[in-house]
């Protein structure tokens, strides 16, 4: 990879990693549903832990660590060092975003409003993070390494449905996060569905990154 191919990845890998983490502070959050993935999983555990968001960006990078290092063993070197600075670029601008309290500096989505649109606008912001990303040869982590790894098995099988199947699976399980609230479960399914278009419109015959 040239210097000039690097410095363009980091750039979008940056980007993309903005857009995701101003998706999910700014619609998800206040909303109280569970993002796509494995920010899911980080969301989750926060609550679990500490009662709300606001560990969500350590625990994010945490769990991504393992995951990071089967990377390492399994797929591509590029893929690996891409993905991990995407994952530190989401971790450190979600723990900016909640620093700083973005929502009171810009305003926030109204609360009574309908939350059927905080779950379309980041689940296009998610989706166009990780199209991004895939074209790039990177990744944000998590489930993504995941399916990566599964497809090195299996190389025949489409890379997008382990993503698919495995946030399926986050999105059951934020039923017993989120007080058995079923709108919780509808609104992460609406973003999934969001998300898997937007990807797939920026990514067009990309099939997978690893």
């Amino acid at each position: 990879m040239t210097k000039k191919a690097l410095f363009f990845s980091l750039i979008c890998v940056i980007f993309g990693s903005m857009l995701s983490s101003f998706g999910i502070y700014y619609f998800v959050y206040p909303f109280r549903f569970a993002p796509v993935g494995m920010d899911g999983v980080a969301t989750m555990l926060s609550i679990l832990f500490s009662g709300n968001t606001e560990l969500t960006g350590y625990v994010s990078f945490a769990i991504n660590v393992p995951l990071i290092i089967l990377s390492f063993i399994f797929l591509d070197k590029k893929f690996t060092f891409l993905t991990l600075f995407c994952v530190a670029c989401s971790s450190g601008f979600l723990v900016l975003f909640q620093k700083i309290d973005l929502i009171n500096l810009i305003g926030g989505y109204p609360s009574d409003g309908d939350a059927i649109i905080p779950a379309i606008f980041s689940g296009i912001l998610l989706g166009v993070r990780t199209g991004i990303l895939l074209k790039v040869g990177a990744s944000s982590g998590g489930v993504d390494i995941i399916a990566g790894i599964i497809q090195k098995k299996n190389p025949y099988v489409n890379f997008e449905k382990y993503v698919s199947l495995i946030c399926y699976v986050i999105i059951a399980i934020s039923y017993f996060v989120y007080d058995h609230n079923v709108e919780a479960i509808l609104l992460s399914v609406i973003q999934m569905f969001v998300f898997e278009k937007a990807a797939a419109a920026v990514m067009h015959n990309v099939r997978n990154a690893v």
